[in-house]
């Protein structure tokens, strides 16, 4: 159910939040009980409401966000450790690509390369 709206109409009282995740370009993503939106540092007036659903298996709402360093953007959920990637477009979620422990919160996504002096 994609929304025609922006941020600065939906009632944050009703939510609960879930997490952020910015990309490259600076648009930050923000998941709520009930909505996932985005919101570009650059001009805050550039804001959208992607998706407003409880549907916490079909969209990124309430999950844990973070990129990963392809520039793709996984959910998390915390309650049964589901890894989904995330459409920007619609917000919605591929099926399960992986379950591991439960996080209640994310950085970057991916593999760290640890550099030590010898």
């Amino acid at each position: 159910m994609v929304v025609d709206s922006n941020v600065r109409t939906l009632s944050v009282g009703d939510n609960t939040f879930g997490d952020i995740a910015a990309d490259e370009d600076g648009v930050l993503y923000f998941s709520v009980n009930g909505a996932f939106f985005k919101i570009g540092l650059d001009d805050a007036s550039n804001d959208e409401i992607i998706v407003q659903s409880s549907d916490r298996d079909a969209y990124a709402v309430l999950s844990q966000l973070a990129f990963d360093d392809t520039d793709t953007l996984w959910a998390h959920d915390a309650g049964d450790g589901e890894w989904r990637t995330v459409d920007l477009t619609d917000g919605s979620l591929s099926d399960a690509v992986a379950t591991t422990k439960t996080y209640t919160d994310l950085a970057t996504c991916g593999t760290y390369e640890l550099d030590c002096p010898e």
